[in-house]
């Protein structure tokens, strides 16, 4: 188990690294990364022993559970083709390759460890796409190709993974019996998934209380994925299929509040989960070279120049071989964001030490590092480019998020203009109160920077009544969680709203 001061660390390094990175328009994940390498320079810092158990139990759950629940599923079903083609098909198929190539060059290794590194660098990461995808305005089908096939290549990646370890350190494999296993673990996960969601959000509806709400969304991912895994299944597909029924029904059934406060813990948690797994790569990538010393110079640089040539060359040939990927420049896009990052490390390092009888597991640590390799050649070379790539290309940009979210913006507006007019007519309300309500919700949507104004005034009033003793901290507390859900809103207000 790490020290608890390395894990303040990495955080306390994080923070200037993610700061310039956001200065410089670049996915954090890549600076995190080089700041990670050279942290591991430093000799006086001590380097630490990584827990398998806190790579796939405590780190990977919530990194699967809030990518499925804020993943665009509606947009992701008219894609599903294209994206069950790269999430499955392209996954199986590096998989496959790297297991080959990693056999040939690599002396003496077992079919079952060179299939554990292939299903180790298989599955994508679009942790680093989404800062360059928001800065650039890309059309949202890229985005959700990239989105949808990173969503989802992480349960056969994982399933492959496991089923890999496992017959490594057994010593046996029967293709035979894998493939049965298989076909058990995929519905019986599945199974588990739904189950989890529905009780979920039955508790979600039946409990009314908001810190309860919180805590019940925030051991979602832990309660799918801790029961799959100990019965021997796939804690991934679990912790994925409960969130995706979740992500349904979370709206109807959670209360303002607890969803505030759910997103807040969330994006906080994931994020620092993040930061901690990519400075990690770095770190370890430096302090797996010593360990190399046995191979040979041939089969560390045939290893992983080899292993990294078909990772990247598959995935243009998989993507330009299909026109359903979209025309020429979307295909090229699509094909450069093949980056390997969180899931890939964890599990990486969530090789065992020993396989049964308390032999070492062989080649380990070769495998860690051209797991590593790819990881670095794709989200450094690729990430740190990938700007440039969109730009050279230029495709095509849409506006149908944009276009959704004003529909959205004015359907509510009008919605309630409406239940105004009903209101006045009911006589539940004076003509002179509903004028007023009418021109402050048009005024609200066509002018939310002078309604922005006021708030200002209003959090400056609130500071100084603080300030002159004639309001208590508790009290200023609730008036100034109100004025922040209203900035917050107007924040998210799309400019000149109109009808559309």
């Amino acid at each position: 188990m790490p020290r608890i001061d390395f894990i303040v660390v990495l955080l306390v390094v994080s923070i200037p690294l993610v700061a310039l990175a956001r200065r410089i328009n670049v996915g954090y994940p890549v600076l995190l990364v080089l700041g990670g390498l050279v942290l591991s320079f430093i000799p006086t810092h001590p380097h630490p022993e990584i827990n398998p158990d806190l790579i796939l139990l405590v780190f990977l759950p919530p990194l699967l559970y809030w990518q499925a629940v804020t993943a665009p599923t509606d947009t992701m079903r008219s894609n599903l083709r294209a994206i069950g083609s790269l999430a499955i098909g392209l996954v199986l198929v590096t998989a496959a390759t790297v297991a080959v190539i990693a056999h040939v060059i690599i002396p003496g290794i077992a079919w079952q460890a060179a299939i554990a590194l292939g299903a180790i660098v298989a599955p994508t990461d679009d942790v680093a796409f989404w800062p360059v995808a928001q800065r650039l305005r890309l059309p949202r089908r890229i985005v959700v190709l990239i989105g949808g096939e990173a969503l989802l290549n992480d349960a056969p990646s994982l399933v492959l993974y496991g089923i890999a370890v496992a017959a490594a350190v057994s010593g046996t494999f029967s293709p035979g019996g894998e493939s049965l296993h298989l076909l058990w673990i995929v519905p019986c996960s599945v199974g588990i998934g739904l189950l989890v969601g529905r009780i979920v959000s039955l508790l979600w509806k039946n409990v009314r209380d908001s810190q309860l709400q919180t805590l019940i969304a925030v051991i979602v991912p832990y309660v799918a994925y801790l029961p799959a895994a100990q019965l021997g299944l796939s804690g991934v597909l679990a912790v994925v299929t409960a969130a995706i029924w979740v992500n349904r029904t979370s709206h109807t059934v959670l209360c303002p509040e607890a969803r505030q406060h759910a997103t807040a813990f969330w994006d906080t948690a994931v994020f620092v989960i993040n930061a901690i797994m990519f400075v990690l790569i770095g770190f370890h990538l430096h302090h797996a070279l010593p360990t190399l010393g046995r191979y040979p110079p041939a089969v560390l640089v045939g290893s992983v120049a080899a292993v990294n040539a078909a990772v990247v060359g598959l995935r243009f040939a998989w993507i330009f071989a299909d026109r359903a990927f979209g025309d020429r420049r979307s295909r090229t896009i699509v094909a450069w964001v093949g980056l390997r990052g969180a899931v890939s490390l964890a599990a990486a390092l969530a090789l065992p030490r020993t396989v049964a009888g308390g032999a070492p597991f062989a080649h380990r640590d070769l495998i860690i590092l051209v797991a590593f390799s790819v990881i670095l050649v794709t989200l450094v070379g690729q990430g740190l480019t990938l700007p440039w790539v969109v730009g050279r290309v230029r495709p095509r940009t849409d506006f149908a998020e944009e276009r959704e979210e004003r529909h959205a913006f004015a359907t509510m507006r009008d919605a309630a203009l409406q239940r105004v007019h009903e209101l006045e007519s009911e006589g539940r309300i004076v003509p002179d109160h509903a004028q007023q309500l009418r021109q402050w919700y048009v005024h609200r949507s066509q002018a939310p920077e002078v309604a922005r104004e006021l708030v200002d005034v209003e959090r400056a009033s609130l500071i100084e009544a603080r300030e002159r003793g004639l309001i208590d901290n508790t009290v200023m507390r609730r008036a100034q969680a109100a004025l922040d859900m209203e900035e917050l809103h107007l924040e998210r207000l799309p400019p000149a709203v109109g009808k559309p």
